[in-house]
């Protein structure tokens, strides 16, 4: 069994902003002879989320309004959403997403640079 482990760094604009970081996680698997595995991603830190979906630009807006109504209603930082890590596939050294679905990181506080440790593992 293989395992290839790097650190990445992401910086969103804005609070509640959305990085894509598909791209980077991509080149980790195919910098790695892994064909067949998993690759995990993880926030070295808290204040941001994972989230797996679309890059769609309206979807974001939805879930940042949201995010602040519901952080200000409770007088608060916006609650918790994503996750800390996730656990994606590894097909042909590839990444295994939906057609449509890309990883984003989700800044909960103020921009800043974010460390993401990303492992793969595999045959």
């Amino acid at each position: 069994m293989l395992t290839h482990q790097m650190t990445h760094t992401a910086t969103a604009r804005t609070r509640l902003g959305f990085v894509d970081i598909t791209e980077p996680v991509q080149n980790a698997v195919a910098s790695c002879d892994v064909r067949q595995g998993r690759v995990t991603i993880l926030r070295s830190a808290p204040g941001c989320a994972l989230v797996l979906n679309e890059q769609e630009k309206g979807l974001h807006a939805d879930v940042q309004a949201t995010l602040e109504r519901l952080g200000s209603a409770a007088g608060s930082p916006p609650p918790a959403v994503g996750s800390p890590s996730l656990v994606l596939p590894v097909v042909g050294s590839r990444i295994r997403l939906g057609t449509w679905q890309r990883i984003l990181m989700l800044e909960l506080e103020e921009p800043q640079d974010r460390e993401l440790q990303i492992q793969v593992i595999g045959e």
